[in-house]
């Protein structure tokens, strides 16, 4: 049987020996023959002079033998071991290794390490033979990790591991906050919840079901989290919430959400132009012209017999400026009527889509489009800006063509393109240019003369005058160009029921 004794510390066993080896026999030296030396005392005990032998005894040989030999072999391939004495085990780590204590599942035991090597259960303690190859030392400097993913650059200090903590606070009950150990930070929406931008800019939250303060919108998570969900059947115009047929206070708008719930809708009985409300018979600036709510509540309605274009009073007859068109009351009394003989060879009312127009395609959805946001006459027009958000801005200058085939003008005869317009743009002559062009040549653009400021936010006739082209064959293109990235929140521009008249 061995003894294997595995700690650095010296283990007393109850075993001792006498210089004279412990019964008074004198020693006789080694034998010739073996390791073993030679004893006068049979049965007594004796010097073995081996100090890993335990409780040598005098043979009947005459020489000393060892009851066993203690086996001093730690198993660490970094220690020298010998034995000490009786029951002693000297176990001395070499030079430049420490043999130390780790933790291991039920328990722990003694294993090697070289120098910087750190404690696997620890990162602050490491292995530092010139200050204790016995015990761990301290690592303060080195890096670590303390476990917590809202701090950064963790290193040891007096032995503990410490970092720089990261506050990821929002400030808002309603986000679980999460640090992702690097410094950046995230955050999750609890459940029930909407987390919507206030009047002051800041972040709220808000349970499901909550109202918004004008009682016209409510939290609904399974709807949209980040903002107000409209109520159905009620106006939220600017702060304040609407029933159906509430009345703006000029009298001429009312809540009517089938026609929109953001904005006033024309009433039925009274006609609101240029922001002035009139009631029915009213008499507008121009003799020709009154309110008459069952044919418009936008516009003044031409009374009969006449014509009222370009905010102008035109008799029965009149010829527009092109010579195309004349003042017909029996066919309309907003816009000129191809005159008897001239020919239509494009005529494009958008209901069924672009009609024979090429679009440039939108650019982060802004562009050319065709539309039922608004329409001069049936469902359908043709828009320049972003149908979603109702604005033509996408963070950067932007630009688009509408483009017509080649078509021939008739030779010797006047020719014209006609269109209603809808602009919500800038109103200066150099930004938010809409240019109509014939092959290299502008035959009409946005101008202070073109579209006076009274004309914006409303539909207009154009009338643009071709007869110098008669008998070439042009290429008719309708270009937006808004030259810069400033002031691009305005509606955009609207154009319906196209027409290029010819042979007049």
């Amino acid at each position: 049987m061995s003894l294997r004794i595995v700690s650095l510390a010296l283990t007393l066993l109850a075993a001792s020996c006498s210089d004279d080896g412990g019964g008074g026999a004198k020693d006789g030296g080694p034998s010739s023959d073996s390791k073993l030396w030679k004893c006068s005392e049979p049965g007594l005990a004796c010097n073995a002079h081996d100090p890993c032998a335990i409780n040598p005894v005098c043979g009947d040989d005459h020489l000393c033998h060892p009851s066993f030999l203690q086996d001093c072999d730690d198993g660490l391939d970094c220690t020298n071991d010998s034995c000490g004495g009786p029951g002693q085990c000297i176990n001395t780590p070499v030079e430049g290794a420490c043999a130390l204590l780790v933790k291991k599942p039920g328990g722990s035991e003694t294993a090697c390490f070289r120098q910087g090597d750190p404690n696997p259960a620890d990162p602050c303690l490491q292995c530092d033979p010139q200050k204790d190859q016995g015990k761990w030392s301290d690592a303060s400097g080195a890096p670590c990790d303390d476990e917590n993913p809202c701090s950064i650059d963790d290193k040891c200090v007096d032995g503990q591991c410490r970092g720089t903590f990261v506050s990821c606070s929002d400030g808002l009950v309603c986000t679980e906050d999460i640090c992702d150990g690097k410094g950046g930070c995230g955050y999750k929406l609890k459940p029930g919840y909407c987390v919507i931008v206030g009047t002051g800019g800041k972040k709220e939250c808000h349970k499901d079901g909550a109202k918004d303060p004008t009682g016209c919108a409510v939290c609904d998570a399974s709807k949209d989290t980040a903002a107000w969900t409209p109520l159905p059947g009620l106006c939220k115009i600017g702060a304040s919430c609407y029933q159906p047929g509430d009345k703006d206070g000029t009298g001429c708008g009312v809540c009517d959400p089938k026609q929109s719930a953001t904005a006033w809708s024309p009433a039925a009985d009274a006609c609101l132009i240029g922001g002035v409300c009139y009631q029915p018979g009213a008499k507008g600036p121009l003799p020709c012209g009154s309110c008459d709510p069952q044919k418009s509540t936008t516009a003044w309605t031409p009374d009969a017999g006449k014509c009222l274009i370009d905010d102008a009073c035109h008799q029965s007859g009149a010829k527009s400026p092109s010579g195309c068109g004349s003042c017909d009351p029996q066919k309309s009394g907003d816009s000129w009527t191809p005159v008897a003989g001239s020919s239509t060879p494009v005529s494009i009312d958008f209901e069924s889509g672009a009609g024979g127009l090429t679009l440039d395609p939108a650019v982060k959805s802004v562009g050319w489009q065709v539309t039922q946001n608004r329409a001069r006459g049936g469902k359908a027009s043709l828009y320049y800006g972003d149908p979603q958000t109702k604005s033509y801005d996408n963070g950067a200058p932007n630009q688009g063509s509408a483009s017509l085939a080649a078509v021939t003008l008739a030779a010797g005869k006047k020719s014209a393109l006609t269109f209603w317009l809808y602009l919500d743009a800038e109103t200066g002559d150099s930004f938010d240019v809409l240019t109509v062009t014939a092959g290299a040549k502008t035959v009409w653009q946005k101008s202070a003369a073109t579209v006076p400021p009274a004309s914006y936010r409303r539909w207009i006739p154009v009338e643009v005058d071709l007869s110098a082209l008669a008998g070439t064959s042009v290429t008719l293109e309708i270009t937006f160009d808004t030259k810069d990235d400033w002031s691009n929140s305005g509606e955009g521009v609207y154009i319906d029921d196209l027409r290029l008249i010819t042979g007049c």
